[in-house]
């Protein structure tokens, strides 16, 4: 066992090292492969030990080997990136587009209520069960064009049409899509 989890390690960084993505399910599926691949090179039938990969046995994993698995955006691509400065101000230099007409936009994220995380907040047997959703939470999305002479007015992303956060806010604009 303490073969094929260094196994397992070793496949871990090389696909950090790739900037490949790494789940859970990602991780039991190579466990239990590698397991399979160890014990059919030991030639180990006579044994035959199964391995089922556990939540319980990746948590214990992830514990010895100091394993912290986070939800990590995509990767971008490099290189495209790198590139793209150099194709935008062609474009601008043909005249195709001007300064004034290209934008950037971003998306920031507040939460106007939030609580320490590790407070407790009822008593035992009051909570209920499954996740709740975030009512404290705004996501606006922030704009200007590349002149630096318009700003778009910031825009509030939310599910709802009438945000919880702006009830009492009757002057609010808004803009709902549906």
């Amino acid at each position: 066992m303490g073969q094929m989890e260094r196994w397992l390690s070793l496949w871990i960084e090389e696909q950090r090292r790739r900037h490949l993505p790494v789940s859970t399910l990602l991780i039991q599926a190579q466990a239990r492969r590698l397991f399979a691949q160890l014990q059919q090179e030991q030639g180990d039938d006579a044994q035959a030990e199964t391995f089922g990969a556990s939540n319980g046995w990746f948590a214990r994993f992830k514990a010895r080997h100091h394993l912290l698995l986070t939800d990590e955006p995509a990767v971008a691509d490099a290189q495209a990136a790198a590139c793209y400065p150099s194709v935008l101000c062609h474009i601008l230099e043909e005249g195709c587009s001007s300064s004034q007409q290209v934008f950037d936009m971003d998306e920031t994220g507040l939460s106007w209520k939030r609580l320490p995380g590790r407070m407790l907040l009822a008593l035992e047997g009051a909570a209920r069960p499954g996740p709740k959703a975030p009512k404290d939470h705004l996501t606006l999305l922030l704009g200007a064009n590349a002149a630096g002479d318009f700003r778009l007015k910031p825009l509030l992303v939310s599910p709802s049409e009438n945000p919880r956060v702006l009830r009492l806010w009757s002057g609010a604009p808004t803009a709902a899509a549906g």
